[in-house]
């Protein structure tokens, strides 16, 4: 019995493969790159993902009635939301950047060009982001330019949020 349940299957499965007419269709081996791009999709995914850390650390800063001169005369609460905005500005940046960095785990490929542009020009407001975040001193008090970088900072979190904005056609 075990002999004809497989007899059935097998029978059918020459019988189509004898039909098929033609060479058969070449599958691409696992070191071939895809030439097949990145759907705006996929784009917009990377966009909504590193949207959400960014408007949630803008609305702390609000929230906590954060500026600069509270940063500058040592508010602890502004201090610690500096610190991690800029994180969240860094990392906004490197899923920015690794969805097109060939070799990175985040790589989609390149953006179809109906969003080429308005992908570059997020980018770059991520970069300025992340570097205004970067700039900033671990203590206010000591650094005289504190007010310009976290004025510098502040504003560069607000354009990236802006950038995001323009994504709403898209998501």
């Amino acid at each position: 019995m075990h002999a004809s349940v497989l007899a059935a299957p097998t029978a059918l499965i020459l019988l189509l493969s004898a039909c098929s007419s033609g060479e058969p269709a070449s599958v691409p081996s696992t070191n071939e790159v895809q030439t097949s791009g990145a759907s705006v999709q996929q784009f917009a995914s990377v966009i909504a993902e590193s949207r959400g850390d960014v408007d949630d650390w803008l609305a702390d800063w609000h929230e906590a009635t954060c500026s600069t001169l509270a940063t500058e005369s040592g508010d602890p609460t502004c201090q610690a939301l500096l610190l991690g905005g800029g994180l969240t500005a860094e990392t906004a940046k490197l899923k920015i950047e690794g969805a097109t960095k060939p070799g990175v785990p985040a790589y989609i490929g390149e953006p179809p060009e109906e969003i080429a542009i308005i992908w570059g020009a997020t980018e770059k407001v991520a970069v300025a982001a992340a570097d205004a975040g970067e700039a900033l001193p671990d203590d206010c008090s000591a650094d005289s330019e504190c007010v310009k970088k976290v004025f510098a900072f502040v504003t560069a979190m607000e354009d990236l949020q802006s950038k995001y904005d323009a994504w709403e056609p898209y998501m």
